[in-house]
């Protein structure tokens, strides 16, 4: 947590730090073909999928 905690605590006020995960999903490609979650993805969902991961993935 940023910031100095120790003045919270010693005004009384309690601090309680969280996290959150979650999995969303697997995409693998198998054969030229993509799924997520081990569903084929259709023509358009795959295309969008692919578009973002070229944006994410630097070139090389």
């Amino acid at each position: 947590m940023p910031g100095n905690t120790a003045q919270f605590e010693t005004r009384g006020a309690r601090i309680a730090p969280f996290a959150a995960e979650a999995e969303i999903g697997v995409i693998t490609l198998r054969e030229g073909r993509a799924y997520f979650n081990d569903q084929p993805l259709a023509d358009p969902a795959a295309h969008a999928i692919a578009q973002a991961c070229l944006r994410l993935i630097p070139p090389r």
